[in-house]
C-alpha cells in the first residue's frame, strides 16, 4: 500500500499539535482490506486532531505482538466520560 500525503498536516499544524510516531523499525505484513485500514487508521487520526486541544500531544505507536499489530493512537484531548 503506497503511503499518501497526510490531509491532516495542515490540522495539526494549526493547532500547533505535538505529533509523535513511533514505529516498528521492521516493516510489518498486515492482512486485510488496505483500504478499510488506510480509513480506519485516518478516522483515529482525524478524531484525535479534533478533539485535541491547541498546543496538545497526539502520540501514534505501532508495536508488532507475536503474530499481530497493535496500532494506539493517544491524545492530550477531554476523552470520554466513563458510563456507570
Amino acid at each position: 500500500m503506497a503511503v499518501e500525503p497526510s490531509p491532516t498536516r495542515p490540522a495539526v499544524a494549526a493547532k500547533a499539535i505535538q505529533l509523535t510516531i513511533n514505529l516498528e523499525p521492521a516493516p510489518c505484513l498486515v492482512s486485510g482490506d488496505a483500504k478499510r485500514l488506510q480509513q480506519v487508521i485516518s478516522n483515529l487520526l482525524s478524531n484525535a486532531i479534533k478533539f485535541t486541544p491547541q498546543e496538545g500531544t497526539i502520540h501514534i505507536q505501532m508495536e508488532r505482538l507475536a503474530s499481530q499489530v497493535e496500532i494506539r493512537v493517544s491524545d492530550t484531548g477531554q476523552g470520554f466520560k466513563q458510563r456507570r
